[in-house]
């Protein structure tokens, strides 16, 4: 399962090498990482490799081609559209197999070519998402729980993309539904999902407000201060007076109200600036 993400650190370690200006340096780089990666498949893999048939065991294991397209119920690409097309009936095994490697690599090529242009932390974590969600979904032969593997970078996300991984366990939970109705745990799984969504729903949109107040906060230029007014602490004397939070609070609360008449906006946008206007009220007072 480790192989989900061996793009997107592919992708990321080679973007590293790339930034170097001079291609000498590019190459000794790449000559560096390579050696690396090689010493250390090789370590790994020597204790496993004592002959031919050790090596086909292990990598059998690895890639259970046998067992064909999918199995069970797993909740990507190939299961969800079987239902109309008979993928494992119309396609030879070896076809099916091409078919799944190229999709998988197409999807996934998008992030990876941004992190060979511009590495970066952040970036790393969403190509590892990405990556791991194609596998998911395109990929031979995918067992349900490896959508757990998603939920792994996502969750290092969360300072950034809130949203994202609040709702993400519920997409996740519905694609081990049916290993786990196999293993007779509907009712923990039924009730596990409700005490989530009802502990997650209203923090949802909250966290969504909060994220957008505190970027059009950066974005707000300090207003003048009257230091005179300030140190006796008379902030009602003229309009321009106040703590710079509040004052500074004043004027996103404006910029939100604005927006929430916009006539360009349709009725959930006006909406959504409203609520934020209504945690721009509370945070100022």
């Amino acid at each position: 399962m480790g192989l989900f993400y061996a793009p997107a650190f592919f992708a990321h370690l080679l973007g590293w090498c790339l930034q170097h200006r001079k291609l000498s340096s590019k190459v000794a780089a790449f000559v560096k990482l390579g050696l690396t990666v090689i010493v250390t498949f090789a370590l790994c893999w020597a204790p496993c490799i004592r002959s031919p048939g050790d090596t086909y065991t292990i990598l059998r294991r690895i890639f259970p081609i046998k067992r064909g397209l999918f199995e069970d119920y797993v909740a990507n690409f190939w299961c969800a559209t079987s239902v109309l097309i008979k993928w494992k009936s119309i396609l030879p095994q070896d076809l099916t197999l091409k078919l799944c490697a190229g999709i998988t690599l197409l999807t996934s090529a998008p992030s990876m070519l941004h992190q060979m242009m511009r590495p970066s932390p952040r970036g790393l974590l969403m190509c590892m998402a990405n990556t791991s969600m194609a596998f998911f979904m395109f990929s031979f032969q995918v067992h349900e729980k490896s959508i757990l593997l998603p939920l792994l970078p996502m969750t290092l996300l969360a300072a950034s993309e809130p949203t994202l991984v609040m709702w993400s366990p519920l997409m996740a939970m519905l694609s081990m539904y049916p290993l786990l109705h196999r293993d007779g745990v509907i009712m923990a799984y039924s009730a596990t999902a409700l005490v989530y969504l009802a502990a997650m729903a209203p923090s949802s949109e909250q966290a969504l407000q909060v994220l957008l107040f505190s970027k059009t906060r950066k974005q707000v230029p300090e207003a003048p201060i009257d230091n005179a007014a300030t140190a006796s602490g008379s902030f009602d004397a003229h309009p321009s007076c106040g703590p710079p939070s509040l004052h500074k609070s004043s004027h996103i609360e404006g910029m939100v109200h604005s927006k929430s008449h916009d006539s360009g906006l349709d009725h959930e946008s006006k909406m959504f600036f409203g609520r934020t206007r209504q945690l721009c009220i509370k945070v100022r007072y």
